[in-house]
């Protein structure tokens, strides 16, 4: 039996939390290329970070399974920005937080223009659904995970992801996918391909992600997705594709870096923060996470 049909899961900040009109996420995607470039991302020179970390609470491991971590450390997280890192609040935790939100905010303003939230973790299969549940609560209820809206409205939502595609002969460097009438993004984005489903409008993300033989093999990002479709959520998704690490990866996981590289331009060119190869690179995997591919052609799902 899975944890999730024994606990309630939910984020619980250590600190309050404004969130910014603007919000991206990031989760470990086959090769962790989400969460590796949010964390890589830097505001222009005298912007003000604050950096939260957020708890996941309720998530139960199974008898003789070690506690989860945090699967990315950085050795330089923010070039040289000021970054406020509150204190826990009396969470009580002196652990590092599996969920990591950076707000960052221009000179003079006490209002972030962006937060990059970052699901730091692989999650069990039988939890990742409510994860997903609680991480679009902690973006889109105000008051419902002790965090607040800076402009009071819906923010503009952005998943920035690498997914495995072996349905496709031949991927483009990079899809956008828009959920329930989000508006399509532009700079480099703008050259995006559509992630070719055969969704009706209006269409649940699984629904889309099933259609014309296209899936998404990723719990994780399946689910966040889905909880974002069927909540109603404008989304944009920009889609990397990604690659199986093999069984010998080294923790950079340096075929993951064009993949990155990609991801980060187009993001930098959407947010207006620098994307550096070079501070990406300094991110890398504390462990192995993932399922190794030990045989050619093996069909995982990676979470």
């Amino acid at each position: 039996m899975s944890s999730a049909s024994q606990s309630s899961i939910c984020l619980a900040p250590r600190a309050p939390l404004q969130m910014a009109p603007q919000v991206l996420i990031g989760c470990i995607d086959i090769a962790a290329v989400g969460a590796r470039v949010l964390l890589s991302l830097q505001p222009p020179s005298g912007w003000a970070v604050t950096e939260t970390g957020v708890d996941v609470v309720g998530l139960l491991q199974p008898a003789g399974q070690p506690s989860l971590r945090p699967v990315l450390t950085s050795a330089s997280s923010t070039s040289g920005a000021a970054v406020d890192q509150p204190s826990s609040s009396g969470s009580g935790s002196d652990s590092a937080p599996l969920v990591v939100v950076r707000s960052m905010a221009p000179p003079g303003s006490s209002t972030p223009a962006v937060s990059l939230v970052v699901l730091n973790a692989a999650v069990p299969e039988g939890d990742q659904a409510e994860v997903a549940a609680a991480l679009a609560d902690l973006i889109t209820t105000p008051s419902g995970s002790g965090s607040s809206s800076s402009s009071g409205t819906a923010p503009s939502i952005v998943v920035a992801a690498a997914m495995l595609l072996q349905q496709l002969a031949k991927p483009a460097p990079l899809y956008q996918h828009l959920l329930n009438g989000a508006k399509p993004l532009g700079g480099a984005a703008a050259a995006a391909q559509p992630l070719p489903t055969a969704g009706a409008a209006g269409a649940t993300a699984a629904a889309a992600a099933t259609a014309g033989g296209l899936r998404v093999r990723d719990g994780q990002l399946a689910a966040l997705l889905h909880v974002l479709a069927v909540g109603g959520e404008a989304a944009a998704c920009l889609v990397v594709p990604g690659t199986k690490p093999t069984a010998s990866a080294p923790l950079d996981l340096p075929d993951a870096a064009p993949a990155c590289d990609t991801l980060g331009a187009v993001l930098s060119g959407v947010t207006g923060l620098s994307y550096s190869p070079d501070a990406c690179r300094a991110v890398t995997s504390s462990y192995k996470w993932f399922v190794p591919e030990r045989t050619a052609g093996s069909d995982v799902m990676y979470t």
